[in-house]
């Protein structure tokens, strides 16, 4: 949570009266730390991704491993074309609007999917 709110907080600096252009040096600092946890968060997402799939029945986990690879490749590609798109048509606030438009979609979808009949048949009995 902490993070977080530093990252917004960075984020929201030029509302505040941070010039970039006055302080090239942090700006580049700001910059590179975002891209680390930026980074740091992609590859948490995928080893937690991954631990899950190979928790899954022993029997299913060479397809569903596939499967979570593949989709996550499909959908890498749509949203490259959507933002290409989304580019071409309205600039940085089109692209912008894109992706927020996903994490909306996405929350959305976090909070009202619940573990229904075919998610719990694929899992393995705890003992």
């Amino acid at each position: 949570m902490l993070v977080a709110l530093v990252v917004l907080g960075i984020a929201g600096a030029g509302w505040f009266g941070f010039d970039a252009h006055m302080h090239r040096g942090l700006a580049l600092a700001l910059l590179a730390g975002g891209a680390a946890l930026l980074d740091a968060g992609v590859i948490v997402d995928q080893t937690i991704g991954r631990r899950e799939i190979n928790l899954l029945n022993p029997a299913a986990r060479g397809r569903l491993n596939g499967l979570f690879v593949g989709l996550f490749f499909i959908g890498g590609a749509l949203g490259a074309v959507l933002a290409g798109t989304a580019w071409a048509w309205g600039g940085w606030s089109a692209v912008c609007s894109v992706g927020f438009a996903f994490a909306g979609a996405a929350t959305v979808f976090g909070l009202t999917a619940g573990r229904g009949a075919g998610a719990a048949a694929l899992t393995r009995p705890r003992a």
